[in-house]
């Protein structure tokens, strides 16, 4: 295991694609890297760095995967102008603090994976301004306070995973208008009241994670208009 010189890349000023993956590169990420105007892809998943995220000015990139790293420190917020970004992949790092506003001007971003970090306070209502995600995948952090109902106006939303968070409050009515859902994941967390009758809507939606909370009242009957729902779990709350 070593680390990659500082400056290591500064002459490499052409490189489109960077796939580094899957090695045992250890220290902090070459602050080289920001002079690759030109990159599109950058792949350093599943290596040892252990340095924070790298504020990258890249224009052009798209895919940005760090996951299962040792990666500390907060969300760059420059990160906010990766105006082409469309895969921000870092689950399975120590990444802390909360998400910054500045995330909604990732306006091409259609995957957003931070699983397994240690994210904390609100989720940012802004991130429904990025009209283009796909899929929220958010679970086992330390992320709090309510599910924002603005997530309601994510038309393309496919899979929203938030399980193993400390998330309260009530589950809000507006995501019965996500109707391209198919992955919903709540579970594991300190949500209350009834199953809003109208997350029934989300006719595409084949998986149901709602175990683990305290949610109340009994189960609607429009349950059964989930003609593709393949698993569901319910248990460990207070239904009847």
């Amino acid at each position: 295991a070593s680390s990659i010189p500082a400056n290591y890349f500064e002459k490499m000023t052409k490189l489109t694609k960077l796939d580094m993956s899957t090695n045992g590169f250890t220290g902090a990420l070459p602050v080289s890297l920001q002079v690759l105007k030109h990159l599109e892809f950058l792949d350093l998943r599943i290596n040892s760095f252990n340095s924070s995220i790298l504020d990258f000015d890249l224009p052009l990139l798209e895919q940005l995967d760090l996951r299962e790293n040792y990666l500390t420190g907060s969300f760059p917020l420059r990160t906010g102008d990766l105006y082409n970004l469309r895969f921000f992949l870092a689950s399975s790092n120590e990444l802390t603090g909360s998400l910054p506003d500045e995330i909604s001007r990732l306006v091409s971003l259609e995957r957003l994976i931070l699983t397994r970090n240690s994210f904390s306070r609100q989720i940012p209502d802004s991130m429904s301004n990025i009209s283009t995600l796909r899929r929220i995948e958010f679970g086992n952090n330390l992320f709090s306070g309510s599910l924002p109902s603005s997530f309601g106006d994510l038309p393309k939303l496919q899979y929203l995973e938030l399980e193993g968070n400390r998330l309260t409050s009530t589950l809000p009515r507006a995501l019965s208008r996500l109707i391209s859902l198919s992955r919903f994941r709540v579970n594991s967390n300190n949500m209350t009241g009834s199953i809003p009758v109208e997350l029934f809507n989300a006719i595409k939606l084949n998986q149901l994670y709602i175990q683990d909370n305290r949610f109340t009242s009994s189960l609607p009957p429009e349950l059964a208009n989930l003609t593709s729902l393949q698993f569901f779990h319910c248990s460990d709350n207070s239904l009847t």
